[in-house]
Formats: structure tokens, C-alpha cells, sequence
């Protein structure tokens, strides 16, 4: 090879290598959750805050949304948050909907055991929520429940 060939070469690649943009993980391939309930596996398709306070994630194949909702508004620190039903200050309630059986199942514990979730915030102000072993309940059947566990995140 000639030297004018390799020196072409050369400048082709450091101005290829120069023109890539580095990237965050977060920038063109936003973090994925999951969660899991009765058995199966949901993939977050879908991540994203609604309202005053409401964290709203979806999946596909099998269909589900996920509400999470806060008092008023999305904590903008992260920490540990009861989970109830009817949210205050340093709580939130969870709502899941299972698209393939239409039923709606909800986070309200008759026996008022405290159910942990963690709750983190990005410094971009993105919402993670994470929690195992949540119980949560069929709107119209309260003997019908499951446990719960999520990894959630706004994407």
C-alpha cells in the first residue's frame, strides 16, 4: 500500500471517529423495567410521569399498565415510600390493570401491613420505583391476590 493511501485512511478514520457522539446509556437507549405478578413477566414498553403525581408504565405482549401514584405530585428525592392505597405525604398507591383478563388489581392491604417501595431520582429528575413482595388486590374480589414485584422507570 502506498503511504498516501494509508494517511488517507488514517484522517478517514480519526474524522469518522470524531464525528461519533458519545452517549449516556440514557440518551439513546433509555433504562427498561419489568414486573411481575401471578406467574408472569411484564417488559416496560413505556414509562411516563401524568398529572400532578402519577407515574404511568406499560407493557406488551402480555398488555398491562402500571399507575403509581403519589400525594400531589412525583417525589423530587428519592427514598423509601409506604405502599397504600389512598396516598399521603411519603406513600404512594399502586394500581396494576391487566390488559388479558380485564381486571384491576390495587394496592390496599385489609390487615394494614406496611409494604416498602424504593423510590430513586436521576439527577435528569427521572423516576425509578422498585419494591418485592407487595401484595396487591382484586378490585372486586379481595380474596383474590398476588404478590407483586416491580422495577420501574421513566424514561
Amino acid at each position: 500500500m502506498k503511504k498516501s493511501t494509508v494517511w488517507t485512511l488514517f484522517v478517514l478514520a480519526l474524522t469518522f471517529a470524531g464525528s461519533c457522539k458519545k452517549t449516556s446509556p440514557s440518551d439513546n437507549h433509555p433504562a427498561i423495567g419489568s414486573w411481575s405478578f401471578k406467574g408472569k413477566t411484564y417488559t416496560q414498553a413505556q414509562g411516563y410521569v401524568y398529572g400532578g403525581g402519577e407515574l404511568v408504565a406499560t407493557s406488551t405482549s402480555p398488555g398491562s399498565t402500571i399507575l403509581i401514584s403519589f400525594y400531589n405530585t412525583v417525589p423530587t428525592t428519592g427514598g423509601t415510600y409506604t405502599v397504600v392505597h389512598n396516598e399521603f405525604a411519603n406513600q404512594m398507591a399502586i394500581e396494576f390493570d391487566d390488559s388479558a383478563s380485564s381486571t384491576i388489581y390495587y394496592s390496599d392491604d385489609p390487615h394494614g401491613a406496611i409494604q416498602p417501595a424504593t423510590v430513586a431520582v436521576s439527577s435528569a429528575g427521572k423516576l425509578s420505583v422498585s419494591g418485592s413482595n407487595i401484595t396487591l388486590y382484586n378490585q372486586h374480589n379481595s380474596a383474590d391476590s398476588a404478590s407483586f414485584t416491580l422495577n420501574v422507570v421513566q424514561q
